[in-house]
């Protein structure tokens, strides 16, 4: 079920998701690998686990 939900993320969040919580990478060392802001990284967890949440409760 977990795998599914993940699914249905875009690419990117994916990515920046799994370098986060897998790789347990600081929101500022993605940024410098994904060469945008670190506030861009937080906006994108942000928004991905939201998604998720509410994927989950649909």
């Amino acid at each position: 079920m977990v795998q599914q939900l993940i699914n249905t993320l875009p690419p990117y969040g994916k990515i920046i998701l799994y370098k986060l919580y897998i790789q347990d990478q600081t929101e500022s060392e993605v940024a410098r690998q994904l060469q945008m802001s670190q506030q861009a990284v937080n906006k994108w967890k942000r928004k991905m686990i939201q998604q998720l949440s509410q994927t989950a409760n649909s």
